[in-house]
């Protein structure tokens, strides 16, 4: 069951991380998931930084941070939904 927070009354996961927002206000996780720099192995499933060329975890989080750039354009409402194998535009 998803719970559904309030952004005056945070959860106790939320307050030891980070958050920004995007310039669509879009509130972003500052952790190597969102970030630029990180590259995601599928056979193995682990997540490298490339600028520290070392394997990280998910909630790491350094100071060479940036946002990625699916996140900084998330909110914009210009994609579309499609297909990850045909391409076929579903939304």
């Amino acid at each position: 069951m998803m719970m559904k927070t309030n952004n005056n009354n945070p959860t106790q996961a939320e307050l030891h991380f980070v958050y920004c927002t995007n310039a669509f206000g879009i509130r972003v996780k500052k952790c190597c998931a969102s970030c630029r720099y990180r590259d995601v192995n599928r056979t193995v499933s682990t997540r490298y930084c490339t600028q520290h060329q070392r394997v990280v975890k998910a909630k790491n989080v350094c100071s060479l941070w940036q946002m990625s750039d699916g996140l900084q354009h998330a909110g914009c409402s210009l994609g579309v939904v499609r297909n990850r194998y045909t391409k076929e535009i579903l939304f």
